[in-house]
């Protein structure tokens, strides 16, 4: 380690990763990267982020045998996952694990998928799960995402304006930007096209306001334009889109 001009004494480390190392995240990659071989073997995708992993298979749901097949599946690809880890003394946490089923409320109804066995756990179906900071529904409206957002937005704007006076527009600006409108801005390429962003965009208008001591009901747009924030939907739409037909939605299994 070196701070400034002094270097920290030398010393052998015969297991594991300094805590903060840069070689850590290379390291674990490395250190895991059989996993993927593992899931291919079961499952068509994968994702995974640091030490957190998402299983996903789409399935048709008018048939008890692809349902059947799809749980199997499933368990399977966990089940060899599990031994993997263990022999690379790894734990795989079975309280920790979700599992939800996404699709159209058509879909769902004709699905009789209740647990899943992960080891001794039978894990429920849920119908919300939250997913590196973003809450997902069964039908993927992203209403509880948003509903999360501005609950916690709100209650920041509620702080700041208490000590408001005390503030100068600088440091209101700097404060409503790393409390709010990081919340905002945080995955909100999920929120493209989607009816809730109204709620966000009140949000906004209200940070805005508390920046410039406005009126409840003021006009925002001039505020807005001088602190150079776009609006919601411009924050998430792109320069060109490329536009998803969402008219073949199926329906998906995802194990945390």
């Amino acid at each position: 380690m070196v701070i400034d001009d002094t270097c920290s004494n030398r010393f052998d480390l015969s297991f594991g990763v300094p805590q903060g190392s840069c070689l850590g995240p290379l390291l674990f990659s490395i250190y895991t990267n059989q996993l993927f071989d593992i899931v291919s073997h079961h499952l068509p995708q994968v994702h995974c982020y640091a030490d957190d992993t998402q299983l996903y298979l789409a399935f048709k749901p008018d048939n008890n045998a692809t349902q059947l097949a799809a749980v199997r599946s499933m368990e399977a690809c966990v089940e060899d996952l599990r031994r993997r880890m263990n022999k690379d003394k790894l734990m795989l946490n079975d309280d920790k694990t979700e599992f939800v089923l996404i699709g159209t409320k058509q879909q769902l109804v004709k699905v009789c998928i209740d647990t899943l066995s992960v080891g001794i756990s039978e894990v429920s179906n849920s119908s919300l799960v939250r997913n590196l900071g973003s809450w997902f529904d069964c039908n993927f409206t992203m209403a509880t995402h948003v509903n999360k957002i501005c609950k916690a937005a709100i209650y920041h704007l509620y702080n700041i304006a208490r000590i408001r006076k005390y503030l100068n527009r600088q440091s209101t600006e700097a404060l409503v930007h790393a409390l709010v409108i990081s919340r905002v801005d945080y995955c909100n390429g999920l929120l493209y096209a989607n009816p809730y962003l109204c709620k966000l965009q009140r949000v906004q208008n209200a940070a805005a306001r508390l920046v410039f001591r406005a009126p409840k009901f003021c006009h925002t747009s001039p505020f807005l334009f001088e602190l150079h924030w776009l609006p919601m939907k411009s924050r998430i739409d792109p320069p060109s889109v490329i536009r998803l037909s969402l008219s073949d939605a199926v329906v998906t299994s995802c194990v945390k």
